[in-house]
Order: C-alpha cells, then structure tokens, then sequence
C-alpha cells in the first residue's frame, strides 16, 4: 500500500472532523512519503503536508510555517484539528465559530 494510501484511511476513520476543515486536492507526495492536501479551516488556510518517518515509525506534519514531529497515528486528525481548526478554542467558543460561520451561508 502506498504510504499517501494509509495515511488517507487514517484521516477517513474521523470524517466530519477532516470534512469541517474544508479537506481536498489530495496528493501523494513525489518521494512517495506521505500527503499533502489543502484546507479551509478557520485558524489556518493552506497546504497541509503529511510526511512518514519510518525510523520513529511516526508522522511529521507541516502546516504553513509549523512543523509538528513525532506525531502518532491515533493523534494524527486530533494534532491538525488543533492547527487548522480549533486552536485553543473550548467547545462553547469553536460551537460559536460554526454558528457564525452557518449564518454566512446562503441559499
């Protein structure tokens, strides 16, 4: 399975959290070593970079400026929420976010 492949079905196992990002124009990353796709998310817009470190058998994530290593496979979706999405926010302040975000949207 190609790495790009694996790290896909990581972040499908928590959908609604990768989908609130705005997730898309996923792509394998020419050494074959991870992800990279872009975000719309309310902290950060951009390209996330996802990139496997075989040696620690963990993830270095790239968003932006910000390189976050070692990150474990069950933290993987939780650590680019934080970056992407949710910052420092509690509940009640992200739940205010997305409300203010649904009165944007026209139909």
């Amino acid at each position: 399975m190609r790495m790009s492949d694996y790290i896909l079905t990581i972040l499908k196992a928590k959908p609604v959290i990768v989908m609130s990002w705005g997730a898309q124009k996923f792509r394998r990353l020419d050494d074959n070593k991870g992800l990279s796709f872009t975000v719309n998310g309310f902290r950060y817009r951009g390209i996330v970079k996802i990139e496997y470190d075989r040696g620690s058998d963990t993830f270095n994530v790239i968003i932006g400026e910000n390189t976050i290593e070692d990150v474990h496979i069950g933290e993987l979706v939780d650590v680019i929420d934080v970056y992407v999405e949710t910052g420092d926010m509690g509940q009640d302040d992200y739940e205010e976010c997305v409300n203010d975000w649904m009165r944007t949207v026209k139909i």
